[in-house]
């Protein structure tokens, strides 16, 4: 289930829909670049395409052998990206199919992001590596290598040359988009690190991390 928010002249949001189709957990829910479409996720093996307006489940995907961890819409709104294993699957919006799939990663693929121009794509994976991919060749272009547990967030900074990551193994790391090489780590927190952002800058990234904490760390050029 699935709700909707209009704030109207109040400060304070109330329901405007309710979307229901999902018979399990829901892991992720994006609008689509024109806000028209809405796609959700869920521990059910289902992926659903919802229209905004009449609040109705526009398309649902071929099911998944396992609950789907993510879904992404492509920037130009035509294509919907998801995973649930191994895989990162690509679905067209309008006839439902499935246009490509990326195979490389040997477990669950955890977070998927695309560069700005959507040609490029940076994953990460509970087999402690991040890869990027070209989407026109669909190949992959590199391995990244050191972390020693489940990679859970990856993000590019603002230029795109370099990639942050956290893990399961309480630390944040920096790569090097064209070297495949890591930069720096980053050491602290005193548990799984689940979740980061960067700034519009690119001069601080925040963490989050299941010891409870938030962290701010600059950094320096």
């Amino acid at each position: 289930m699935t709700k909707q928010f209009d704030c109207g002249m109040s400060n304070l949001a109330k329901k405007l829909k309710k979307f229901e189709g999902h018979s399990g957990d829901i892991t992720k829910v994006i609008f689509s670049p024109d806000g028209k479409s809405i796609a959700s996720c869920s521990w059910d093996r289902t992926v659903i395409l919802w229209d905004v307006q009449s609040g109705k489940a526009a398309r649902k995907f071929p099911p998944y052998l396992d609950r789907v961890n993510e879904v992404l819409f492509s920037p130009d709104g035509q294509q919907i990206l998801s995973s649930a294993d191994k895989t990162i699957e690509f679905w067209d919006v309008n006839s439902g199919k499935k246009v490509k799939e990326l195979k490389g990663h040997s477990d669950c693929v955890m977070k998927v992001l695309f560069s700005s121009d959507g040609c490029f794509l940076v994953s990460c994976a509970s087999d402690k590596t991040i890869r990027t991919w070209n989407l026109t060749s669909k190949t992959q272009i590199r391995k990244f290598t050191g972390h020693t547990s489940e990679v859970y967030d990856v993000k590019y900074l603002p230029d795109e040359q370099t990639i942050v990551s956290c893990a399961n193994d309480f630390t944040i790391r920096l790569w090097d988009v064209k070297l495949g090489l890591e930069i720096q780590k980053l050491e602290g927190h005193s548990d799984s690190v689940s979740s980061l952002d960067i700034s519009s800058t690119g001069n601080t990234i925040v963490s989050a991390s299941q010891d409870g904490t938030i962290r701010l760390w600059t950094r320096c050029k």
